[in-house]
Protein backbone atom coordinates (compact mmCIF):
# COMPACT_ATOMS: atom_id res chain seq x y z
CA UNK A 1 0.00 0.00 0.00
CA UNK A 2 0.96 3.52 -0.92
CA UNK A 3 1.25 5.95 1.93
CA UNK A 4 1.28 9.88 0.83
CA UNK A 5 2.47 11.98 3.38
CA UNK A 6 0.26 15.62 2.45
CA UNK A 7 2.11 17.38 6.05
CA UNK A 8 3.75 20.81 5.24
CA UNK A 9 7.70 20.15 5.09
CA UNK A 10 8.16 21.89 8.06
CA UNK A 11 6.13 19.71 9.61
CA UNK A 12 7.14 16.54 8.22
CA UNK A 13 9.41 14.15 10.82
CA UNK A 14 13.29 14.88 9.36
CA UNK A 15 15.23 11.33 9.59
CA UNK A 16 18.81 11.76 11.31
CA UNK A 17 21.57 11.41 8.74
CA UNK A 18 24.20 8.45 9.86
CA UNK A 19 27.39 9.75 11.41
CA UNK A 20 30.93 7.61 11.59
CA UNK A 21 32.00 7.95 14.98
CA UNK A 22 34.99 10.46 15.24
CA UNK A 23 37.98 7.68 16.79
CA UNK A 24 40.22 11.06 17.90
CA UNK A 25 37.20 11.45 20.24
CA UNK A 26 36.85 8.55 21.43
CA UNK A 27 39.99 7.25 22.54
CA UNK A 28 40.84 10.85 23.81
CA UNK A 29 40.07 9.99 27.41
CA UNK A 30 42.09 6.95 27.68
CA UNK A 31 44.92 9.17 25.87
CA UNK A 32 44.73 11.60 28.52
CA UNK A 33 44.61 9.07 31.10
CA UNK A 34 47.55 6.82 29.96
CA UNK A 35 49.55 10.22 29.87
CA UNK A 36 48.69 11.04 33.52
CA UNK A 37 49.14 7.63 34.80
CA UNK A 38 52.94 8.17 33.37
CA UNK A 39 53.55 11.58 34.25
CA UNK A 40 52.76 10.61 38.08
CA UNK A 41 54.32 7.68 37.78
CA UNK A 42 57.01 9.26 37.11
CA UNK A 43 56.95 12.07 39.47
CA UNK A 44 56.67 8.69 42.04
CA UNK A 45 59.67 7.33 40.78
CA UNK A 46 61.50 10.55 40.70
CA UNK A 47 60.12 11.16 44.29
CA UNK A 48 61.44 7.67 45.62
CA UNK A 49 64.90 8.34 44.13
CA UNK A 50 65.48 11.24 46.07
CA UNK A 51 64.14 9.88 49.08
CA UNK A 52 66.60 6.80 48.84
CA UNK A 53 69.86 8.67 48.00
CA UNK A 54 68.84 11.04 50.95
CA UNK A 55 68.47 7.73 52.92
CA UNK A 56 71.92 6.45 51.62
CA UNK A 57 73.45 10.02 51.85
CA UNK A 58 72.47 10.12 55.54
CA UNK A 59 73.86 5.87 55.61
CA UNK A 60 77.12 7.19 54.12
CA UNK A 61 77.78 9.42 56.45
CA UNK A 62 76.92 7.26 59.41
CA UNK A 63 78.96 4.61 58.49
CA UNK A 64 81.66 7.30 58.13
CA UNK A 65 81.16 8.38 61.36
CA UNK A 66 81.09 5.08 62.76
CA UNK A 67 84.51 4.42 60.74
CA UNK A 68 85.75 7.86 62.45
CA UNK A 69 85.24 6.78 66.19
CA UNK A 70 86.30 3.13 65.43
CA UNK A 71 89.29 4.19 64.60
CA UNK A 72 89.48 6.56 67.37
CA UNK A 73 88.71 4.21 69.58
CA UNK A 74 91.67 1.72 67.46
CA UNK A 75 93.98 4.62 68.68
CA UNK A 76 92.45 4.96 72.15
CA UNK A 77 93.41 1.23 72.69
CA UNK A 78 96.97 1.95 71.11
CA UNK A 79 97.68 4.60 73.15
CA UNK A 80 96.32 2.47 76.21
CA UNK A 81 98.34 -0.18 75.39
CA UNK A 82 101.26 1.62 74.77
CA UNK A 83 100.72 3.35 78.58
CA UNK A 84 100.03 0.54 79.95
CA UNK A 85 103.30 -1.14 78.76
CA UNK A 86 105.30 2.11 80.20
CA UNK A 87 103.82 1.77 83.37
CA UNK A 88 104.21 -1.61 83.80
CA UNK A 89 107.90 -1.12 83.20
CA UNK A 90 107.88 1.94 85.59
CA UNK A 91 106.38 -0.52 87.95
CA UNK A 92 108.64 -3.57 87.25
CA UNK A 93 111.83 -0.46 87.94
CA UNK A 94 110.10 0.38 91.17
CA UNK A 95 109.99 -2.66 92.38
CA UNK A 96 113.42 -4.00 91.38
CA UNK A 97 114.59 -0.32 93.58
CA UNK A 98 112.51 -1.86 96.74
CA UNK A 99 113.66 -5.03 95.87
CA UNK A 100 117.33 -4.15 95.68
CA UNK A 101 117.34 -1.48 98.44
CA UNK A 102 115.82 -4.46 100.79
CA UNK A 103 118.15 -7.05 99.48
CA UNK A 104 121.10 -4.47 100.30
CA UNK A 105 119.44 -4.16 103.30
CA UNK A 106 119.17 -7.85 104.32
CA UNK A 107 123.08 -8.09 103.00
CA UNK A 108 124.51 -5.47 105.62
CA UNK A 109 122.09 -6.92 108.71
CA UNK A 110 123.47 -10.67 107.88
CA UNK A 111 127.20 -9.71 107.57
CA UNK A 112 129.84 -11.44 110.26
CA UNK A 113 132.06 -9.20 112.30
CA UNK A 114 135.66 -9.69 110.40
CA UNK A 115 133.56 -9.59 107.19
CA UNK A 116 133.72 -6.21 104.94
CA UNK A 117 131.91 -6.01 101.22
CA UNK A 118 134.18 -4.23 98.68
CA UNK A 119 131.53 -4.93 95.36
CA UNK A 120 128.36 -5.95 94.52
CA UNK A 121 127.07 -5.88 91.62
CA UNK A 122 124.54 -7.59 89.26
CA UNK A 123 126.29 -9.33 86.40
CA UNK A 124 124.74 -12.31 83.59
CA UNK A 125 127.05 -15.69 82.74
CA UNK A 126 126.04 -18.40 80.49
CA UNK A 127 126.03 -21.78 81.98
CA UNK A 128 126.02 -25.09 79.67
CA UNK A 129 123.25 -27.54 80.65
CA UNK A 130 123.28 -30.71 78.99
CA UNK A 131 120.29 -33.29 79.48
CA UNK A 132 119.97 -37.02 79.25
CA UNK A 133 117.94 -39.55 80.32
CA UNK A 134 118.65 -38.82 83.45
CA UNK A 135 117.49 -35.12 83.36
CA UNK A 136 119.31 -32.19 83.37
CA UNK A 137 122.81 -32.40 84.15
CA UNK A 138 125.68 -29.13 84.02
CA UNK A 139 128.56 -30.26 81.50
CA UNK A 140 131.68 -31.74 82.34
CA UNK A 141 134.64 -30.46 79.86
CA UNK A 142 136.45 -33.90 79.21
CA UNK A 143 133.20 -36.03 79.22
CA UNK A 144 131.66 -37.67 76.13
CA UNK A 145 128.22 -35.21 74.52
CA UNK A 146 127.02 -38.58 72.72
CA UNK A 147 123.15 -39.49 73.44
CA UNK A 148 123.04 -36.06 75.13
CA UNK A 149 122.05 -32.32 74.36
CA UNK A 150 123.08 -28.63 75.32
CA UNK A 151 121.35 -25.86 76.11
CA UNK A 152 123.26 -22.37 77.16
CA UNK A 153 121.60 -20.68 79.57
CA UNK A 154 121.83 -17.21 80.30
CA UNK A 155 121.87 -16.54 84.28
CA UNK A 156 121.59 -13.61 86.64
CA UNK A 157 123.49 -13.26 89.36
CA UNK A 158 124.25 -10.99 92.46
CA UNK A 159 127.83 -10.58 92.60
CA UNK A 160 129.02 -10.21 96.12
CA UNK A 161 132.70 -9.50 96.82
CA UNK A 162 134.89 -9.00 99.87
CA UNK A 163 137.33 -9.12 102.60
CA UNK A 164 137.28 -11.16 106.05
CA UNK A 165 140.09 -10.69 108.23
CA UNK A 166 140.90 -13.04 111.37
CA UNK A 167 143.27 -13.77 114.07
CA UNK A 168 142.68 -17.44 114.11
CA UNK A 169 143.56 -17.98 110.38
CA UNK A 170 139.81 -19.02 110.03
CA UNK A 171 139.50 -16.83 106.88
CA UNK A 172 137.78 -19.55 104.51
CA UNK A 173 134.92 -21.24 107.77
CA UNK A 174 133.99 -17.63 108.18
CA UNK A 175 132.84 -17.03 104.76
CA UNK A 176 131.36 -20.37 104.57
CA UNK A 177 129.47 -19.47 107.87
CA UNK A 178 128.57 -16.05 105.84
CA UNK A 179 126.95 -18.50 103.05
CA UNK A 180 124.72 -20.18 105.55
CA UNK A 181 123.65 -17.35 107.24
CA UNK A 182 122.67 -15.88 103.63
CA UNK A 183 120.84 -19.24 102.42
CA UNK A 184 119.33 -19.89 106.00
CA UNK A 185 117.34 -16.38 105.75
CA UNK A 186 114.32 -17.20 103.91
CA UNK A 187 113.10 -13.52 103.48
CA UNK A 188 116.52 -13.21 101.77
CA UNK A 189 117.17 -16.47 99.94
CA UNK A 190 113.65 -16.77 98.43
CA UNK A 191 114.70 -15.19 95.11
CA UNK A 192 117.56 -17.01 94.68
CA UNK A 193 118.62 -20.61 93.34
CA UNK A 194 121.49 -21.01 94.27
CA UNK A 195 124.27 -18.98 97.17
CA UNK A 196 127.83 -20.25 96.20
CA UNK A 197 131.40 -19.32 96.53
CA UNK A 198 133.37 -18.76 93.30
CA UNK A 199 137.00 -18.26 94.57
CA UNK A 200 139.24 -17.35 97.45
CA UNK A 201 142.70 -15.69 97.64
CA UNK A 202 145.09 -14.55 100.26
CA UNK A 203 146.07 -10.88 100.73
CA UNK A 204 147.96 -8.98 103.08
CA UNK A 205 147.11 -5.11 104.18
CA UNK A 206 150.00 -3.93 105.73
CA UNK A 207 150.75 -6.00 108.69
CA UNK A 208 147.13 -8.29 108.30
CA UNK A 209 146.72 -10.93 106.38
CA UNK A 210 143.23 -11.09 104.79
CA UNK A 211 141.36 -13.38 102.80
CA UNK A 212 139.61 -11.84 99.22
CA UNK A 213 136.17 -13.38 98.21
CA UNK A 214 134.08 -13.62 95.40
CA UNK A 215 130.09 -15.06 96.17
CA UNK A 216 127.36 -15.81 93.15
CA UNK A 217 123.65 -15.95 94.13
CA UNK A 218 121.65 -16.95 91.13
CA UNK A 219 118.64 -15.71 90.68
CA UNK A 220 115.83 -18.44 89.58
CA UNK A 221 114.96 -16.71 86.47
CA UNK A 222 117.24 -17.88 83.25
CA UNK A 223 116.76 -17.43 79.70
CA UNK A 224 117.79 -19.82 77.12
CA UNK A 225 120.75 -18.30 74.88
CA UNK A 226 120.97 -20.74 71.87
CA UNK A 227 119.31 -24.03 70.69
CA UNK A 228 120.12 -27.59 70.63
CA UNK A 229 123.88 -28.18 70.21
Amino acid sequence: MIEINLLPDELKAKRKAFKIPDATAAFLPAAVGIAIFFVVTHLVFITVIRVNKAAYGKMERGWSSIREEKESIELIKRDGLSVKKRLDAIESLTHKKILWSKKLNQLSDLIIPGVWFTRVSIDKKTVVIEKNRTGLLKKDIGTSSRNKTSQNLIVSYLNIEGEVSSSFGDELAIIGKFIERLKSDADFFRDFSNIELVSTELNKIGDTETMSFKINSYFKEASVKKGTM
